[in-house]
């Protein structure tokens, strides 16, 4: 039998191999997670829900997929500017007419931005979305002379007075209204550039103020992204096959339309080119040309063949192929919160 001296000795000889072995095994699996762990780490973390740990022993938090509303990240921009009572369609529309258009923006979980000169419309906007979060309705009270278009009042209404220039009513008889139809690239940009604190997302669309005047039911719904989308372009509703060879005083003088101007859509820094570039070619086609109208006769004209050498837009516009009814963009970008996609019902 060792003395006892001598076995104390052994155990201690163990007992530091025992610690030493541990050490070095403690280091190998750092190693292991600084150098060779993050890759075989993230590849397993998915197995049955189960978050595993990354360097620095910091836990992965579990990634939920985010709401298609939430993915979406859009602002919708709208306005209604009181230009008085107006004859449109072969009747005489008055402005209390289109209250009842808006009624389904009450639904709409998407942030909204609406700019008006009515105290009217203001407070009816306001008590529409009243049950909404807050966070999502901002309406802005502006004067008229503020935004571009409404400076062209006097030679826009000086053409329409001209002999011989064609009475499309109210496009090309009420001078106000052309001046409206402008306003919607006016506000866009005003909103973007100099109201950026209010919101900022990554998408833009402006939304006619009773563009959704045939939905009827009351769910809940926001707005999405149509398929296809490109963010370099700017995403119009082709309600018909254009014929791009026609020059553009055919164009004006005939009321033909290409796109619908209801609804369109664009990430932030292309709408804000966009929004520029309509400004140009609106004063371009005034003042050079003696052609004025809405927002649809001057993309038209400026897409054509001519415009295209004399305008020269810098952002293209992005249509699906074929003619399609007036809403069809917007009803595809519905998509009905807890149901899907809303079905198209233009």
């Amino acid at each position: 039998m060792l003395p006892r001296r001598v076995r104390n000795l052994a155990t201690m000889v163990k007992r530091r191999a025992f610690w030493t072995a541990s050490v070095l095994l403690g280091l190998a699996f750092i190693s292991f997670l600084y150098v060779i762990g993050p890759p075989v780490l993230r590849s397993l973390s998915g197995l049955q829900g189960f978050d595993l740990f990354y360097v620095g022993m910091t836990p992965k938090p579990t990634q939920q997929p985010l709401h298609p509303c939430a993915r979406a990240n859009i602002t919708l921009v709208s306005a209604f500017f009181d230009i008085g009572d107006h004859r449109k369609g072969g009747v005489t529309r008055h402005i209390s007419e289109y209250l009842p258009f808006s009624q389904s923006l009450a639904f709409i979980k998407t942030p909204l931005v609406f700019y008006t000169d009515s105290e009217v419309f203001a407070d009816h906007v306001t008590k529409l979305r009243s049950r909404l979060d807050p966070k999502l309705t901002h309406v802005i009270r502006v004067k008229r002379d503020s935004l571009w278009p409404f400076n062209l009042r006097a030679p826009i209404g000086q053409l329409y007075a001209q002999p011989g220039y064609p009475k499309h009513a109210p496009n090309t008889v009420v001078p106000d209204y052309s001046c409206a139809q402008h306003a919607k690239y006016a506000c866009i940009l005003d909103l973007i550039l100099k109201r950026h604190d209010i919101i900022k997302t990554e998408v833009y669309a402006w939304l006619d103020f009773g563009y959704f005047r045939d939905l009827k039911d009351k769910q809940h719904y926001c707005m999405v992204l149509p398929q296809n989308f490109t963010e370099e372009k700017v995403s119009f509703n082709q309600v018909y096959l254009p014929n791009f060879k026609q020059a553009p005083k055919t164009i004006f003088y005939s009321n033909h339309v290409w796109v619908g101007g209801g609804m369109f859509l664009a990430t932030r820094d292309t709408m804000v080119k966009f929004c520029i570039e309509y400004q140009r070619a609106t004063e371009y086609l005034l003042f050079a040309r003696n052609l004025s109208s809405t927002d649809q006769q001057t993309l038209y004209a400026s897409f054509t063949e001519e415009g295209r050498r004399d305008i020269n837009f810098d952002v293209e516009l992005q249509v699906d192929p074929g003619s399609h009814g007036w809403f069809k963009l917007g009803f595809s970008c519905l998509h009905r919160m807890g149901n899907g996609t809303f079905p198209n019902l233009r």
